[in-house]
């Protein structure tokens, strides 16, 4: 009996070994895949934000699709089937869900069905495994080593992620490149009652950065697509001293009694761009009616001509790109932004530049003892010294400008292809107000 046992736990101590190195093996791979997406996948979970466009089976889809690091999902946008049009919005709260859709003047919000919450509890467990950094931290997903393969015409390596009352779910990574290639797992088909083998792909990899239509509007404002030109282009918006006192001159002549004097008044506001909206807004406000119409007539004109666009479009650009002097340039040019949405925007890019690095820049420190009120909180917030409130905001844009992301993700149910998605544009965020995963109305 004795040298019976023996053989068995000498076999049961070598599986236990081979279990621990395929574990780190595993845990070691998972690292450098990390790596390649970079900041993506750095530290705590983000909100993020993606326009898509696909289709899946006989469905064409258009949507814009928000996540919150906890967990909740919303999406919101149109499916086309069978020639016929629907506004669909879906919210998944992690507790309860709702589905809101509507054809025309018809529209009906009901609760998720028990099979509704078995495909929103599966995505969030994907998106999990997804983030990667989770597989190294939770306990609750064995990870076990597969070594080479092939997936989807690929060399790749293989991780297999199980986890107690989750389908296992083997994870594909690029063996060049290191960046996740792909899913396989099984799930049932409830169309064909029957459970069939679910392979995602993921391929056409870029960096994240502008998104198209910030990119065009730079282009149509001649601002060339790196950091330095978007800084310069910021630098020009900032009006000089002289600059200052003729649009001060020029908004005083908008309530002039002579009628040529207001029209060439409004003529040269509009000339004065980006640098005269600050003067304009506060016009707007005037008790004059008339300096009141005119003020709102040039601001409607740069609204038209896209000229706040182009100032966010350049703000981001700084944001992804950091080139030198980006903290000095944003502080400059932030006492000019011409309205709250584009102060807000510069104060993220701040944000985040505070925290490249590990270190913050000393400008922004030395700020905090700054004479001027504006300079001074503003270092506060950005820099957390507001007890935190600033950067607790939710909707505060991140910009993670040393990562990628894969733009194209292909869906497969036994080996036939069953719907592709294209992310149009993705940004990422702190996290959202919990009210966007409410009830839709």
């Amino acid at each position: 009996m004795g040298t019976m046992l023996i053989p068995l736990l000498a076999g049961g101590l070598l599986l236990g070994s081979q279990a621990q190195d395929q574990q780190k093996d595993a845990r070691a791979l998972l690292k450098q895949a990390i790596e390649a997406h970079s900041e993506t996948y750095q530290g705590k979970r983000l909100a993020s934000q993606s326009k898509m466009a696909g289709k899946f089976e006989d469905a064409l889809l258009k949507s814009t699709i928000y996540r919150q690091p906890s967990g909740p999902l919303k999406t919101v946008g149109t499916v086309v089937l069978k020639d016929k049009e629907l506004s669909l919005t879906s919210v998944y709260n992690g507790i309860k869900g709702w589905v809101k859709i509507a054809a025309g003047d018809n529209v009906f919000v009901q609760e998720f069905q028990p099979t509704d919450y078995e495909d929103a509890h599966e995505s969030a467990y994907l998106d999990r495994i997804g983030f990667m950094v989770d597989l190294l931290k939770d306990p609750a997903f064995v990870l076990s080593f597969l070594g080479k393969d092939r997936f989807a015409d690929r060399e790749v390596l293989g991780v297999l992620v199980t986890s107690k009352g989750h389908p296992d779910v083997r994870v594909y990574f690029d063996k060049t490149t290191n960046l996740m290639a792909g899913m396989r797992y099984k799930k049932m088909d409830r169309k064909a009652g029957k459970e069939v083998v679910r392979e995602v792909v993921f391929s056409d990899y870029r960096d994240l950065g502008l998104s198209a239509s910030d990119r065009d509007s730079l282009k149509r404002a001649a601002v060339a697509l790196d950091g330095a030109a978007a800084r310069a282009y910021l630098r020009k918006l900032i009006p000089t001293k002289a600059e200052q006192e003729a649009l001060l001159d020029w908004i005083a002549k908008l309530g002039n009694p002579a009628f040529n004097v207001r029209e060439r008044a409004t003529e040269q506001l509009k000339k004065g761009g980006v640098q005269a909206i600050p003067y304009l807004r506060q016009a707007a406000k005037n008790p004059d009616k008339e300096v009141v119409r005119r003020a709102e007539l040039c601001l409607q004109t740069m609204e038209t001509e896209g000229t706040h666009q182009v100032v966010g479009a350049a703000i981001r650009l700084i944001g992804y790109a950091r080139p030198p002097g980006a903290v000095e340039g944003l502080l400059d040019y932030l006492p000019h932004a011409q309205e709250e949405k584009v102060a807000w925007e510069v104060k993220a890019v701040l944000a985040h530049l505070a925290q490249d690095g590990g270190k913050p820049p000393p400008i922004l420190v030395q700020a905090l003892q700054a004479k001027e009120d504006w300079l001074r909180n503003t270092a506060a917030a950005v820099l957390g010294r507001d007890s935190g409130t600033y950067l607790n905001k939710p909707g505060r844009p991140i910009f993670l400008s040393r990562s990628k992301y894969p733009a194209r993700t292909t869906h497969y149910d036994d080996g036939k292809l069953v719907g592709e998605e294209q992310t149009l544009e993705l940004r990422y965020f702190n996290r959202f107000d919990d009210a966007m995963f409410s009830e839709p109305k």
